[in-house]
């Protein structure tokens, strides 16, 4: 076995480090920098920032519109998880126009998603907020979607910034289907 075989999340001395690319590139075949199209990070939204002796934990997407607002939704929507987001995509990287355009997707407990964040090419950005419970109660057998709120941000140059919201609910008959 080869050292260069695993990927690893480096320990940069400086944050945000160009292009967004916190992978150590130990792997096979080595990617050149700026050639990247898709940068996808899994199982943590951080990357750990070390100065001097102290370690300090970064968010991957530095821009905070990134961060998970609950107040994006016109419902109650729980907490991420961070905890059991093993496996699963949290930080996604698309190459549009020469730069980067992230989207955050954030799991609840059980591996859904509750909340996606994705900058926009233009200038904005959109928010995609799922509920999965009903009247405050976690649903138990199936992943039955109850709300979902879309979030069109746009900041046209030299103005106030303009926002549509899409709201959709979704109701079920007492056999769990879609009505």
């Amino acid at each position: 076995a080869s050292e260069y075989c695993w990927e690893y999340l480096l320990h940069p001395s400086s944050y945000p480090v160009s292009f967004y690319n916190y992978y150590s590139g130990q792997s096979f075949p080595w990617i050149q920098p700026g050639s990247i199209q898709t940068l996808t990070y899994y199982d943590t939204y951080n990357v750990i920032v070390k100065s001097g002796s102290t370690f300090t934990p970064q968010p991957i997407a530095s821009d905070s519109e990134m961060n998970f607002n609950p107040a994006d939704a016109n419902f109650s929507v729980s907490q991420p998880d961070t905890e059991f987001i093993k496996g699963l995509p949290t930080v996604t990287f698309i190459l549009s126009q020469g730069s980067l355009l992230p989207t955050v997707t954030y799991y609840d407990k059980r591996g859904r998603v509750i909340q996606v964040r994705q900058k926009g090419h233009i200038s904005g950005a959109y928010t995609i907020t799922t509920n999965n419970y009903y009247n405050g109660q976690p649903e138990n057998i199936t992943n039955t979607v109850y709300n979902t709120n879309i979030k069109h941000k746009y900041i046209p140059p030299n103005s106030v910034p303009q926002s549509i919201t899409e709201k959709y609910t979704f109701e079920y008959d007492n056999f769990g289907r879609l009505s």
